[in-house]
């Protein structure tokens, strides 16, 4: 294995570790420390960004050449939303939820074919204003990746409180307010990041067409729609939550075209 890959094995096996360990303690019913799991979330964050910065060095640019980097980054950004807003909302277990998949994303991206190797030679130019647009865009996707971790822990807690069903996952999971309000800031900074991502491709890029921009454009369009049918028409947070999940989901098999 080389270097990036022992680096990315690292972080995967670190956030693996840390889901089990969170996991057992929530079956246990033991109280979670807080400050120990941003912590050891953090530290992985940190190793991810070593990764980055390696392969930027090596490529000359942002590191989003190819699906493996795209998925890396993806899954870096989805650990740094977590980290803003799991202290701010005080939703630990979010943390924990979104674990699996950064671990997914990086274990797809572990595999021979989709991490390509390094390159022999740094690209010589740069193209800022592509890069900009690339790195924002997965940005805004990474924040409807966390939104989606929240809509789903959102959507069990709602099934079992209707059904009067506890469990010790239920009494463990964060307010279910507390829950909705973080997808719904989540989804309105992806919003705000994707829009911004498109609309510098669209005003200072030459080639601002394409299936790229078409896949980008229709994943901006359906949370921006989303946010004015709570927002206008009162739409339940239930039915929020499911369309989150389904437009991420069907959002996250064009990663692939995210390339820069």
């Amino acid at each position: 294995m080389t270097l990036d890959q022992i680096i990315l094995l690292a972080s995967t096996v670190l956030f693996a570790g840390h889901f089990m360990v969170v996991l057992r303690t929530v079956r246990a019913d033991r109280p979670w420390d807080t400050k120990r799991g941003l912590l050891v979330v953090g530290i992985g964050c940190a190793v991810q960004l070593l990764l980055l910065w390696y392969r930027g060095e090596a490529h000359g640019r942002c590191p989003i050449t190819n699906s493996g980097e795209v998925l890396v980054f993806l899954a870096w950004s989805m650990v740094v939303w977590y980290l803003l807003f799991g202290s701010s909302y005080r939703l630990s277990l979010l943390g924990m939820c979104t674990m699996p998949l950064v671990v997914l994303l990086q274990g797809v991206a572990l595999v021979p074919g989709v991490y390509q190797p390094l390159p022999e030679e740094r690209v010589e130019t740069v193209n800022a204003v592509v890069e900009l647009h690339a790195a924002t865009a997965i940005l805004g996707y990474g924040a409807f990746g966390l939104a989606a971790v929240a809509s789903g822990m959102f959507v069990f807690q709602n099934w079992h409180l209707k059904r009067r069903r506890t469990s010790k996952a239920v009494f463990a999971l964060p307010p279910i307010t507390r829950l909705f309000d973080a997808l719904i800031r989540l989804v309105t900074i992806g919003v705000v990041l994707l829009g911004a991502s498109l609309s510098v491709s669209l005003l200072a890029m030459e080639q601002a067409g394409g299936v790229k921009a078409a896949i980008g454009w229709l994943v901006l369009g359906a949370f921006a729609i989303l946010l004015v049918l709570r927002k206008v028409f009162h739409l339940s947070q239930k039915n929020v939550a499911w369309v989150v999940l389904l437009v991420f989901s069907l959002a996250a098999g064009t990663i692939g075209f995210m390339t820069s």
